[in-house]
């Protein structure tokens, strides 16, 4: 792949990846903001990050593609199973950080019924 060929790949690719990761947390933030009667607002702010979200799929699953072709599931196999490890030692670790906090006595307390 020469030079003029690369770039305009990598400037296709970043352009996939960018609306796909800024407008799903425009949305997210912008939920943050939404007061409790405005659920159906919130709702619809939550739905929007999730399908805007989608968009980046067309960035990263395509490059599993472009790697190695014929190893491309293999590979994306691997990537995913790496990428939820956090998502699994996520809990055990706030677990021991907050080893010292009663989350039911807090909350209790807040609640009116402590």
């Amino acid at each position: 792949m020469n030079r003029s060929k690369l770039k305009i790949h990598v400037h296709v690719t970043q352009s996939k990846l960018f609306p796909g990761s800024f407008t799903p947390a425009v949305f997210l933030i912008g939920t943050g903001f939404v007061t409790c009667e405005q659920r159906y607002l919130a709702v619809a702010l939550l739905t929007l990050a999730v399908g805007c979200s989608g968009a980046i799929y067309s960035g990263f699953v395509v490059n599993m593609v472009d790697i190695v072709p014929p190893f491309a599931g293999i590979l994306f196999g691997i990537s995913n199973t790496v990428a939820t490890i956090p998502g699994i030692l996520a809990p055990y670790a706030i677990g021991v950080i907050t080893s010292d906090v009663s989350v039911g006595k807090e909350v209790g307390e807040r609640a009116g019924s402590g």
